[in-house]
C-alpha cells in the first residue's frame, strides 16, 4: 500500500499532537495559590489593669502558650485545638485609635511561619465605653444580669511557610469576656478606690481573615475601620441574644 501525501500529513499531525500531550504530562504542575482566608476562634484568660492587657498562661496545657485555637476554618482548619502565644499590650506603647505595628502579636505553635501583626486597636464607642479613651465597650444584658466587655482590633497576617510560598492577608477581630451576675457599674468599681484595680477573666476572640490581591495591598484605613466596626456589632448582637 502506498501512503498518499494527504494521509502522511495527517499522520504527522497526529504524532505531533501525541508528543505535545506527552510533553504536557511530564511538565511540573503549576500550583494554584491558596488564599489566606478563613475564621479563627481563640480562647484564653486575661488580666486587665489601668496600663496593661496581660494574656495569661493556660495552666496545665504545657509550654508558654497563652491561648488555644478552639476552631479554625478554611486556610486555618489545621490549627484546631492547637496552642499559641499573644504579646501583652501596654497603654502608650500600643495606643488606641492610631496605627502602629506590633509584629508577632499572635504566633502559633503548629506553624512557626504564621503570625498576626497588630496595626490598630479600635477606641470604644461613646456611651458604650467602659472607660473613656480605652478600647473596651460594655454591654449589659436586659435579662439575667450579665455584662459583656469587648474590644476590636485589626492587622496583617503573614505566612512565610504557606503551601505556595510567602503570603499576606488582612484580619479583623473581636475579643470578648462575659461576666455573669456582674453589672457595668460593678466592673467600673473594680478599678476605683477600694477595688482590686484589675479584672481577670476568661475570654474568647473571633477573627476573620480576608486574602488581598497582592502582598501588603490592604484595604484603605477607612474601609478597614468600617469593617471592624461591623464585625464588632455582629459579635455584640450574638452575645446579647
Amino acid at each position: 500500500m502506498i501512503m498518499t501525501t494527504t494521509t502522511g500529513v495527517h499522520v504527522k499531525k497526529l504524532i505531533l499532537v501525541m508528543l505535545a500531550i506527552v510533553g504536557l504530562a511530564v511538565l511540573p504542575t503549576v500550583a494554584q495559590a491558596v488564599p489566606i482566608s478563613g475564621d479563627l476562634n481563640l480562647g484564653g484568660r486575661v488580666t486587665v489593669d489601668a496600663v496593661k492587657i496581660d494574656w495569661l498562661e493556660l495552666g496545665g496545657l504545657g509550654g508558654t502558650s497563652e491561648f488555644i485555637v478552639l476552631d479554625g476554618t478554611d486556610y486555618f482548619n489545621f490549627l484546631d485545638l492547637t496552642l499559641g502565644d499573644a504579646t501583652d499590650l501596654i497603654n502608650g506603647v500600643h495606643p488606641v485609635g492610631v496605627t502602629f505595628s506590633l509584629p508577632n502579636f499572635l504566633t502559633f505553635d503548629a506553624d512557626s511561619g504564621l503570625s498576626f501583626e497588630l496595626t490598630y486597636i479600635a477606641p470604644c464607642d461613646g456611651p458604650d465605653c467602659l472607660f473613656p479613651n480605652t478600647p473596651f465597650n460594655a454591654y449589659q444584658n436586659s435579662g439575667p444580669t450579665r455584662t459583656t466587655v469587648e474590644m476590636a482590633m485589626m492587622g496583617i497576617v503573614h505566612d512565610t511557610t504557606g503551601p505556595n510560598g510567602p503570603g499576606d492577608a488582612f484580619w479583623i477581630g473581636t475579643w470578648s469576656a462575659d461576666f455573669v451576675g456582674v453589672t457595668i457599674n460593678d466592673l467600673r468599681a473594680a478599678f476605683g478606690p477600694g477595688g482590686p484595680g484589675s479584672i481577670t477573666a476568661p475570654y474568647s476572640a473571633d477573627l476573620t481573615v480576608s486574602a488581598v490581591p497582592e502582598p501588603m495591598t490592604l484595604l484603605t484605613f477607612g474601609t478597614g475601620t468600617a469593617l471592624m466596626a461591623a464585625h464588632r456589632r455582629r459579635r455584640s448582637k450574638k452575645n446579647q441574644a
